[in-house]
């Protein structure tokens, strides 16, 4: 059952792009884990499973599809991470003026996209 394979594969994938923004030791043990897998299935394809039956293109086209939106997850899920003022703290308070006029206008925008909870959310060193 390719479809399952597939399903398996492109779910670990989109979870290790969600979260290796701010844990970057997923991106080795995605690695590992689709070499591990690689190489199972190789084994058991040329060993003991019978010949497959012919699919389409459709199939690698729509796992595609979901992988190209996992970048998009990956800066979503990087951008709220890494500017939360509980991930990267410091001792002392760290009041960063933003002095150019393009920053203040992301920063603004990212403000009012969020609903504005944390006003000192993007305005961290880190953010």
């Amino acid at each position: 059952m390719i479809e399952n394979r597939y399903s398996m594969v492109i779910s670990m994938t989109l979870i290790v792009l969600c979260y290796s923004s701010a844990m970057p030791i997923l991106n080795l043990a995605g690695l590992l884990v689709n070499l591990a897998q690689f190489w199972t299935d190789k084994l058991l394809f040329l060993r003991h499973f019978k010949k497959p039956p012919n699919y389409t293109r459709r199939l690698i086209y729509n796992a595609i599809s979901l992988l190209e939106w996992g970048v998009v997850l990956h800066l979503i899920f990087g951008l709220f991470m890494l500017t939360s003022p509980n991930t990267l703290h410091y001792n002392e308070p760290y009041d960063l003026q933003i002095s150019r006029p393009f920053s203040r206008k992301v920063s603004k925008f990212l403000q009012q996209l969020t609903s504005g909870n944390r006003k000192d959310r993007f305005r961290t060193s880190h953010g």
